[in-house]
């Protein structure tokens, strides 16, 4: 694992993420003067990384070390799995916000969808953020992440 490599990506994703966030919440707000949007679009934007501390915890169980996180340590376990990271669940939270005319919703999904076009400009294999995908792959990180493991 390349592990200054992967903090650099790691700080710079991060950095889109939230100014893509902070710029869709501005203009959301501006349009609508609910503050429950920027809510909702800062969440679909940034919080669904949370499925990396699922990965790391699967590796690592009980401990958690801030710096071994940053560095990606847990993609030696040779999986990830990445649940959150799912355009099917993006689709699905779209179809649902129109379904229930849900603007909060559709804004999340929005924000969510950003957050993959984001991740996946990155990643050489453009395929990475199909759940569907990972799984007929066995969620290997050398297959699906090639560019964040050492050769």
């Amino acid at each position: 694992m390349r592990s200054d490599n992967y903090m650099r990506r790691f700080l710079v994703d991060m950095s889109m993420h939230i100014g893509v966030s902070i710029l869709l919440s501005l203009w959301a707000y501006q349009k609508a003067a609910n503050l429950f949007y920027p809510f909702m679009i800062i969440l679909g934007g940034n919080f669904i990384d949370l499925d990396h501390f699922v990965d790391y915890f699967i590796f690592f169980k009980n401990r958690f070390k801030l710096k071994e996180f940053l560095r990606g340590a847990y993609l030696r376990s040779g999986k990830v799995y990445l649940l959150l990271h799912s355009w099917e669940m993006g689709f699905v939270l779209f179809l649902l916000s129109l379904s229930l005319g849900s603007r909060p919703l559709m804004l999340f999904s929005l924000s969510l969808s950003l957050h993959l076009a984001i991740d996946n400009a990155q990643r050489k294999n453009p395929l990475v953020y199909f759940l569907i995908y990972r799984f007929s792959k066995g969620f290997d990180a050398l297959v699906l992440f090639p560019e964040l493991i050492d050769d």
